[in-house]
């Protein structure tokens, strides 16, 4: 009897995301009589003309996902099996899906509440693309378009109710509710945490070299308007010039982040700089080679990478889900582990940090129990492995929070809170400190930008009212100027772009840091303090930042 192979219940499961499907199929088989022993499968899956060829290890049934389609491209599936006896006969089996209605058109959430959050996301499934979107009336809310097919920013205007219908170019529709129920203020930026993505494009990656000594290499890294990401540096124990941007390439729908990592040893001082990014599938992607970006394979993200270093050689990467969960994973210095789901249920972007060899700990704003108020959550880890619950630390939140050490045992928070106003909490070895207002009023569509200065020193830096840059630091002494006093830095005359990313800071050696922004011609701009003086305005020009991206 020859033998026979049958495909039964070869099934695609509808994409839940844009660019993965799952199949699953399960095969019979009945063996020639005189060679009953198989000497193997083999199984190909081709899915139209511009997936290649998967080869599989034959199993009597599977489940396989398909990444890296096209949306908003067709495919017609087709299974492929290969069987071979002892003899070396061979028999194939072929199965291909059948053409079908496309899944219907569904829109998540389906009902959007906003209280004082400034643009959420929503996502469109199902349908034929492309779609249109019609708001009625418009005077309540604007959709921003989809940079990616079906994920739109919905932005509030005025208190009101509205609907968003969405049609697919077959004519199917479906609708969402809108309730705005706090006036926003004033005009509406692309990006405060409320977006739940925070894609402050325009947001200055830096790390600085050396990091025991005199920090000497300053490098940067920036989402530029091709989309890729680009890095200059500046050698500042010669004081020498920025050097020409080099693209890193990738396509990248958010801002850069970056990390100095430590080789290791005692002895060790140079730093390699690692720049990161998210890219246009959602997943993270690493961007230091030049012309070359690698992608991480972490899955579906939807918050901008953030980094810290728990110990040398470590590179320790967060970020948010499509759900708003946190996950961890870490590389060695050689490979990338396991992802680590770490739950929470995180608006916007968290913030990471270490103060101690192995010690990991990460804030982020999430809803009270009432659903009406936002506030601090907090969970950390003393080996990376073992985790902590989430929990609270207060606070009324406008922003997200940012954070960073200064020593071992310490950490630094602030985040804007009522009446626009900053607040600093800290943690030591007795506990929790109670959140203090640092006074003045910030611009709550940007974040505060903090760095440790060097053992005992924190500096913060926040986007006023008046979009000028407003400086304060604290060490042994208190609060500098004082604890409601805030140093003017001026960057009026540089028309800071708000749609574009927050201020930025990083410590060049004990009482030493450097402070980047994009300006509205959207270049990159810096200034320098030493102690407590500050150098002029500097423009490194030469290249556009990307805005608007997410």
């Amino acid at each position: 009897m020859n033998p026979i192979l049958l495909i039964d219940q070869f099934t695609v499961r509808p994409p839940t995301r844009q660019t993965e499907i799952d199949i699953s199929y399960t095969l019979f088989e009945q063996a020639d009589d005189n060679n009953p022993d198989l000497a193997g499968f083999g199984c190909t899956i081709q899915a139209g003309s511009s997936i290649q060829f998967q080869d599989l290890s034959m199993e009597p049934s599977a489940n396989v996902t398909l990444k890296n389609l096209i949306p908003g491209t067709t495919y017609e599936l087709i299974l492929g099996v290969r069987y071979t006896d002892n003899a070396g006969n061979s028999r194939t089996a072929t199965a291909a899906t059948q053409p079908g209605p496309p899944p219907s058109l569904s829109v998540s959430p389906n009902v959007l509440v906003f209280n004082n959050l400034t643009s959420q996301q929503m996502f469109v499934a199902g349908g034929t693309l492309p779609y249109s979107v019609a708001v009625s009336p418009d005077d309540v809310f604007i959709v921003s378009d989809a940079t990616v097919p079906g994920k739109y920013t919905v932005s509030p205007r005025a208190v009101g109710q509205a609907t968003i219908t969405i049609r697919d170019s077959a004519g199917h529709t479906v609708s969402a509710s809108v309730t705005v129920n706090v006036a926003p203020e004033g005009s509406v930026p692309a990006a405060i945490f409320g977006s739940m993505m925070n894609r402050l494009a325009g947001h200055v990656a830096i790390t600085s070299g050396r990091p025991i000594r005199v920090h000497e290499i300053l490098k940067i890294c920036v989402t530029a308007d091709d989309r890729a990401i680009h890095i200059t540096a500046r050698d500042l124990a010669q004081d020498g010039p920025w050097a020409a941007w080099e693209s890193m390439g990738g396509a990248f729908i958010g801002g850069a982040a970056a990390i100095a990592v430590r080789p290791g040893g005692l002895e060790t001082f140079d730093t390699t700089t690692r720049c990161f990014g998210l890219g246009q599938d959602n997943q993270y992607w690493e961007a230091n080679v030049p012309g070359r970006s690698i992608p991480l394979n972490t899955g579906r993200r939807i918050s901008d990478p953030i980094l810290t270093s728990s110990r040398d050689k470590r590179i320790d990467l967060f970020g948010t889900d499509g759900n708003r969960a946190v996950h961890y994973q870490f590389f060695d210095g050689q490979t990338w582990s396991a992802d680590r789901n770490l739950g929470g249920s995180i608006l916007g972007t968290p913030s990471a940090c270490s103060w101690g060899p192995g010690r990991l700990d990460i804030v982020g704003v999430q809803r009270t129990t009432d659903s009406n108020q936002f506030s601090l959550f907090h969970a950390f880890s003393d080996d990376g492995e073992n985790w902590s619950g989430w929990e609270p630390l207060g606070g009324a939140v406008r922003s997200n929070p940012v954070m960073c050490s200064w020593g071992l045992g310490r950490l630094d928070i602030v985040l804007i809170g009522p009446a626009n106003q900053p607040f600093h909490k800290s943690f030591d070895r007795s506990g929790w400190s109670n959140w203090e207002g640092l006074g003045g009023a910030a611009r709550d569509v940007t974040m505060p930008a903090v760095t440790a200065a060097g053992p005992g020193r924190f500096d913060v830096v926040v986007v006023g009212l008046d979009s000028g840059l407003y400086h304060k630091f604290l060490d042994a002494q208190g609060w500098h100027p004082s604890s409601t006093d805030w140093e003017h830095l001026g960057g009026e005359n540089i028309t800071i772009d708000l749609g574009s990313g927050s201020p930025s800071l990083v410590s060049l050696g004990p009482n030493n840091v450097a402070l980047f922004v994009v300006g509205e011609d959207r270049k990159v701009y810096n200034r320098i303090c030493t102690g407590t003086q500050w150098t002029g305005w500097e423009k490194i020009d030469g290249l556009v930042v990307a805005t608007g991206l997410g």
